[in-house]
């Protein structure tokens, strides 16, 4: 068997999961009624918890808070809930 071949096929492999999880992930955060995309977290809440903690632990003084470290935490918290979620047998109506 040619590695070249096997290579090529396990990152063509990868790049189809990455496509269909990304639309996963857009198809979950849709608001079936409007259309709108759901946030997994409140955006002004996380500023202000990363700013609260920062002052409390850190010596520096944060003033603002990047685009950048909210699409993170948007992430992790999507991951985080995903996670859950497919843990949790397939039996009750309650996610815990």
């Amino acid at each position: 068997m040619n590695v070249e071949a096997v290579i090529d096929g396990f990152v063509a492999q990868e790049k189809n999961r990455l496509t269909r999880e990304k639309q996963l992930d857009y198809e979950i955060t849709r608001c079936e009624k409007s259309g709108k995309s759901l946030n997994p977290i409140s955006r002004s809440h996380a500023k202000r918890i990363a700013l609260a903690y920062a002052k409390k632990t850190r010596s520096h003084r944060f003033k603002r808070v990047s685009k950048s470290f909210l699409i993170a935490v948007e992430n992790n918290a999507m991951a985080f809930i995903k996670d859950r979620v497919n843990r949790l047998p397939s039996r009750g109506q309650t996610l815990s």
